[in-house]
């Protein structure tokens, strides 16, 4: 087997389990992607590289000096949060329902991206629309779930789209058969939302590339989970 692809809750402890790490896994302190090389297995983190992607493609959003919200702090959260830094955002925030979770990821990356401000918050403050820690008319470009809430049809407790401001964005890593909940509730406020399938079809696609050294047509994997998801076509 050459390799494997794996997701939540796996990302982060099975760093622990390869023989090397890439320097972006490294980085980001969660894998998605093993490569099996002669028996010697190295991790890679391939979800950037697929979340920048998605953004491009689903929105054509540039992400230079934007404001971004992340929900969660887990391993989806922490590869976001690098790329996003990389690409010169201006303001990136984390709120997590363990508050701790998001204070420790902030400071670990704090001192790698001084050009980017980071801030932790209350997850459950972001839903119901305030932040005690900060101005109270916080508002983003970008909000981004990393969360698994919405895999099984269910909702925040409040209405997390508040802080995104007139004609932001909104991008759930989950998705499905159906537009999330979270999707649904961004549409209804007018606002542009997607799913993850784009950021599945980038992130595999670099996988892919990790595996067999080629690049394969185009917008074939986006292409293919169109066809397994015939609902989303038409909610994009």
């Amino acid at each position: 087997m050459r390799g494997v692809n794996l997701t939540v809750p796996h990302k982060e402890a099975a760093c622990r389990l390869v023989d090397e790490l890439d320097a972006e896994a490294v980085l980001v302190g969660a894998i998605n992607t093993i490569v099996n090389d002669n028996g010697r297995l190295k991790g890679y983190n391939t979800d950037g590289f697929g979340f920048l992607t998605a953004l491009d493609t689903e929105f054509g959003f540039t992400v230079a000096q934007r404001r971004v919200l992340l929900l969660g702090a887990g391993g989806a959260c922490r590869a976001a949060l690098v790329a996003l830094c990389r690409a010169g955002a201006a303001w990136v925030g984390v709120a997590n329902r363990k508050r701790e979770r998001a204070a420790a990821l902030v400071a670990e990356m704090a001192s790698r991206f001084p050009g980017t401000t980071l801030a932790e918050l209350d997850l459950a403050e972001a839903e119901q629309g305030r932040f005690s820690a900060l101005d109270e008319a916080i508002q983003v470009d970008l909000l981004v779930n990393t969360t698994v809430v919405g895999l099984k049809g269910d909702s925040f407790n409040g209405d997390v789209t508040r802080c995104v401001r007139p004609k932001g964005l909104v991008f759930d890593m989950v998705y499905g058969e159906r537009p999330t909940p979270l999707v649904v509730a961004a549409r209804t406020r007018g606002l542009q939302a997607v799913d993850g399938l784009a950021m599945l079809a980038g992130q595999g696609e670099a996988a892919f590339r990790l595996w067999f050294g080629e690049e394969h047509r185009a917008g074939i994997m986006r292409q293919v989970l169109s066809g397994a998801y015939p609902e989303e076509k038409n909610c994009l």
